[in-house]
């Protein structure tokens, strides 16, 4: 089917009208539009196929925004027209779609959502939370273990890289890759991504031990940026904590005391610091040290930054709601290009929840699925030649009807056309009864 008749399709089935009850898809078309992403699909040169390749790939951010597990088929109309369709692909074709963006083009992708993300400041950069996690998939490869830990995994997964901003919690990036990298591999691929993303902003990279190794951080300190990292308990390093002056130690908190000191790793040029924090509970002292380039900041405030880490772990645990960990395939550039969905996806509901104030910011993705996603509409083209969503009974009217009206006026002036591309440049008017 070509373009033409699809859209012919659709613009008989907006005129008229249909109902859903997933009405959340259409509130969120304004904040796909801020995301351009039109301009961002050509960087993954990928073919039209009957279906344009920017409504196949809008498709399955709509399904992703609904978390969808096993079939990316849905009964309901809503995924497809939010995405341009008249009705709704089989799984067939968007499986084949998905396996024809090649891994450098989804790369750049992924990047350019990144870089769009720093622009309208959902991201700062200043403080980044860096981890790895597995993903299940079933294909022939058996899994080479590339890290320790207590996941309990069959022996077929993939390793993803998260890059995740600190307070705002939106990732700035992520790579899928197979097993059997080491540390050093993968934090240079994090910083070299977060730097081209921020265009070489300096930033405070926060790691776990697993990355705590000379030549990474000698990497990162050539290049001009910070780094934090949980320091490796081995024999010589506790000696060298429990060493240390007991006057040396200033408070830090009603249990613990906090000092620093000078060390010299392998494989890294010059001497790192070492900040030491002593807690005592029940009369045990134990000791636990931060590695860092930082010379300016206090030891409180690299201890107080460490945690910041965990950003990634949270951000990783939310995005169970989208089944991250979920794969349907052993392929890198399908799997990558299905990531880059899902960003697209956690981008739009995070300045979702952004736009709605304060006491909302705390909600995760699946909590604005709950709220906001599952209520009726009745959709359809109005005399004005605009797609009218009227909502009934939506239990967060008030605070919806402050972000919906005049909608137009508002895109205008954020230099957003209110005529939605993929709707035939329709323009949105969205009615609360």
């Amino acid at each position: 089917m070509d373009v033409k008749k699809i859209k012919e399709r659709l613009t008989r089935k907006l005129q008229k009208g249909f109902q859903t009850n997933y009405s959340g898809l259409f509130l969120m078309i304004p904040f796909l539009q801020n995301l351009q992403l039109e301009q961002k699909m050509a960087l993954l040169q990928v073919e039209n196929h009957g279906i344009p390749a920017l409504e196949n790939f809008l498709y399955r951010v709509q399904l992703e925004m609904l978390g969808r597990i096993r079939s990316l088929s849905c009964q309901d109309p809503a995924p497809a027209m939010a995405s341009g369709l008249p009705a709704n692909p089989s799984d067939s074709h968007l499986h084949r779609f998905f396996k024809r963006a090649e891994l450098p083009d989804t790369d750049r992708f992924i990047k350019a959502l990144g870089k769009q993300q720093v622009q309208t400041g959902q991201i700062r950069g200043s403080i980044l939370a860096c981890d790895t996690t597995l993903a299940i998939y079933n294909g022939q490869k058996d899994i080479v273990k590339d890290k320790s830990g207590k996941e309990k995994w069959p022996q077929k997964a993939v390793r993803f890289y998260v890059v995740v901003d600190e307070g705002t919690r939106n990732p700035l990036y992520i790579k899928a890759a197979y097993p059997g990298r080491r540390p050093v591999e993968v934090g240079k691929d994090m910083v070299d991504a977060a730097m081209e993303i921020l265009d070489g902003k300096q930033s405070t990279f926060i790691y776990d031990k697993w990355f705590s190794v000379g030549e990474l951080l000698e990497y990162m300190n050539q290049r001009g940026q910070k780094f934090i990292t949980l320091l490796k308990r081995f024999p010589n390093r506790i000696r060298q904590m429990n060493a240390i002056a007991l006057d040396q130690f200033r408070r830090y908190t009603e249990y613990e005391r906090i000092t620093h000191i000078p060390v010299c790793l392998r494989n890294y040029s010059s001497q790192a610091r070492l900040v030491v924090l002593e807690l005592c509970v029940e009369g045990e002292r134990h000791l636990m040290g931060y590695l860092t380039n930082d010379e300016t900041a206090e030891d409180y405030e690299i201890a107080d930054l460490y945690p910041t880490r965990w950003d990634s772990e949270f951000w990783i645990e939310e995005m169970n709601f989208m089944n991250i960990k979920h794969l349907p395939s052993s392929e890198l550039n399908k799997i990558s290009f299905g990531l880059a969905a899902k960003l697209v996806a956690y981008h739009v509901m995070s300045a979702f929840r952004g736009n709605l104030g304060e006491e909302y910011l705390a909600y995760n993705v699946g909590t604005i699925y709950e709220k906001f996603f599952r209520e009726q509409a009745l959709i359809r083209l109005n005399n004005r030649e605009e797609i009218e969503i009227t909502i009934f009974g939506h239990q967060h009217a008030g605070v919806l009807k402050q972000m919906y009206t005049n909608l137009g006026e508002k895109l205008q002036e954020q230099g957003i056309n209110p005529g939605v591309s993929w709707l035939c440049n329709h323009p949105l008017n969205f009615v609360f009864k």
